[in-house]
C-alpha cells in the first residue's frame, strides 16, 4: 500500500507550475468540452449530464465507490472492461466506477455496463477539483489505464493514501523524450504508483529509464491481446446482415475513420468497383459528431448511401455505402467485413486498434502513423495480417491485392487470429496483481 515518503522541492514546483499553466488554458479547455457536449446531446447516454462534472460536481446518484477505474477514451475502456468483468464475476457486491475524459468512452462505458457499472466524467487536474472528486467517490483503489498519467489526480490519490494501479501501462519511444525532458514532473509522479503492469518489453524499459523503481513493475503484456466475441457482438453482426449483403458482396471496412481518411476511403473503394462491382463500403467514423459530414461527404460521390441509424429505426434500403453512424457496432462489422482499414493512421493519430480486426481472422491495412501501438502494429505487420501503407496509393494497391486473391486474404487473416492467441494471457495477470494490492 502507499507510504508517505517526501519529494524533492523541485517536483513540487513542476506540479505548481502545471496547475498553473492547465488555470491559465482552461477557458479555452471548456469552451470546446461544451461544444463537444452539445454536439453529442443526442445520446442517450448522455441525458442530464453537464459540463459542471469536469469541476468535481459528480452526479448525486454516483455513490461512494470500491474502485475506480480512470479511462481516457473508447480504446482505454476497451482495455478495462475486461478486467472490469473479471473482478465482478468473482465478487458481485464490489462497487466499481469509471470516469472517462471523452464523450465517446462515456457512452461506451454506458453501452457496455448498463447500471451496474458507475460513470462520471475526470474533473480538470487542478487540486482542489480532484480533492472534491476523490472525496465523493472515497475509492480504495485507483486503477488508470495505459498513458492517463494526470500528476494532481495521481499526487491526491497518493496523499489520501489510495491504492495506485496502472495497467496495460505504455511509453512508447516516441513520447520518451518528452517525459525525460519533464522527468522532474513524471519520474515522481509515477513512482507514487504501487504496481505498475507494462504492456510490453520496451515500455518496461522505458519506465525505468523515466526512474520507476524496478520492484514496482511488472510485465504483464498488452491485455488488448485478451480480446474476445461477445454475445452481443454476434447479435449485432447478424442484425447488421440483414442490410448488408454479406453473401454477393465483398465489404471494405473503413474502422474508427478521422478526417481525410474518409476521402481516401472512397477514392480507393472507386478505383476498387471499376474492378469489382460488387464490393461495399463501411465507414465507422471514430467520433460522432462526425457522423453527419461523413454523410455529407459520402453522398456526394453519386453512390448509394444509407445511415445505418435509418435502417435499425425501420428504413429498409440497399446501398454501396454504409456510414455506421451508432456507437458499438465496430466488431459487428469487423465480423462481416472481408479487408479492414484501420483508423488514425493517415490522419497522424497514432492507429487505432488492429487487434479487434485480428479477433476476427481479416486482413488490414494502415497508414504510416501508427504510434499508439507500434510494438503490435509490427507482430502483425511481421506475421502477415497488416500491411502498412506509406501513401494512399499503396493502400488501393493493397485492397486491390486481397479483392483478387481470397485465398491470400484468408491467410493473411488467419495470421492475426494466430498472433492474437499466442499472445494472450494479460487479464489473467492483472488481475492477480490487483488482487494482490486490494489485500
Amino acid at each position: 500500500m502507499t507510504v508517505n515518503i517526501r519529494y524533492p522541492w523541485y517536483h513540487i514546483l513542476f506540479l505548481w507550475s502545471y496547475t498553473a499553466l492547465l488555470i491559465v488554458f482552461l477557458p479555452i479547455i471548456l469552451f470546446f468540452l461544451r461544444k463537444k457536449i452539445f454536439k453529442n446531446a443526442n445520446e442517450p447516454e448522455l441525458t442530464g449530464r453537464s459540463v459542471f462534472e469536469r469541476f468535481g460536481l459528480i452526479p448525486k446518484e454516483v455513490a461512494k465507490t470500491d474502485m475506480l477505474f480512470h479511462c481516457a477514451s473508447v480504446g482505454e475502456v476497451n482495455v478495462a472492461a475486461p478486467l472490469i468483468d473479471k473482478l465482478m464475476s468473482e465478487d458481485n457486491t464490489l462497487q466499481i466506477t469509471i470516469s472517462t475524459t471523452s464523450i465517446t468512452g462515456a457512452v461506451l462505458a454506458k453501452k457496455l455496463f448498463k447500471k451496474s457499472v458507475q460513470h462520471c466524467f475526470l474533473p480538470f487536474d487542478i487540486p482542489i477539483i480532484i480533492s472534491r472528486f476523490l472525496n465523493h467517490l472515497s475509492p480504495k483503489v485507483l486503477v488508470i489505464t495505459e498513458v492517463e498519467f494526470w500528476p494532481n489526480l495521481i499526487h491526491k490519490a497518493f496523499k489520501k493514501k489510495i491504492a495506485l494501479l496502472l495497467i496495460n501501462g505504455r511509453i512508447s519511444s516516441k513520447s520518451l523524450p518528452t517525459y525525460i525532458r519533464l522527468r522532474g514532473l513524471y519520474k515522481h509522479t509515477l513512482r507514487k504508483f504501487d504496481v505498475i503492469c507494462a504492456q510490453s518489453p520496451l515500455s518496461f524499459d522505458n519506465f525505468l529509464l523515466i526512474g520507476v523503481y524496478r520492484a514496482r513493475l511488472r510485465l504483464t503484456n498488452n491485455i488488448k491481446f485478451d480480446l474476445k466475441a461477445s454475445d452481443s457482438d454476434v447479435d449485432k453482426a447478424n442484425e447488421l446482415s440483414k442490410y448488408v449483403e454479406v453473401n454477393q458482396y465483398q465489404i471494405l471496412l473503413g474502422a474508427s475513420t478521422h478526417d481525410p481518411e474518409e476521402q481516401l476511403l472512397l477514392d480507393t473503394f472507386s478505383s476498387l468497383r471499376r474492378e469489382n462491382g460488387k464490393l461495399t463500403l463501411l465507414i465507422v467514423p471514430r467520433h460522432p459528431h462526425r457522423f453527419d459530414d461523413v454523410y455529407a461527404l459520402c453522398k456526394a460521390t453519386g453512390y448509394s448511401v444509407g445511415k445505418f441509424s435509418e435502417a435499425l429505426s425501420g428504413q429498409f434500403m440497399q446501398c454501396e455505402i454504409w456510414v455506421i453512424d451508432a456507437m458499438g457496432w465496430l466488431k459487428a462489422c469487423y465480423s462481416l467485413c472481408d479487408y479492414a482499414f484501420i483508423g488514425g493512421s493517415f490522419a497522424e493519430k497514432g492507429g487505432h486498434n488492429a487487434l479487434e480486426c485480428a479477433l476476427y481472422s481479416k486482413p488490414m491495412a494502415m497508414g504510416p502513423s501508427i504510434f499508439n501501438n507500434p510494438e503490435i502494429c509490427k507482430l502483425l505487420e511481421t506475421s502477415g495480417a497488416l500491411t502498412i501503407c506509406e501513401t494512399p496509393e499503396q493502400m488501393t494497391s493493397t485492397f486491390q491485392l486481397l479483392a483478387a486473391d481470397s485465398e491470400l486474404a484468408k491467410s493473411k487473416g488467419l495470421s492475426g487470429s494466430n498472433l492474437l492467441t499466442s499472445n494472450a494471457g494479460a487479464v489473467e495477470q492483472t488481475f492477480e496483481e490487483l488482487q494482490l494490492l486490494r489485500n
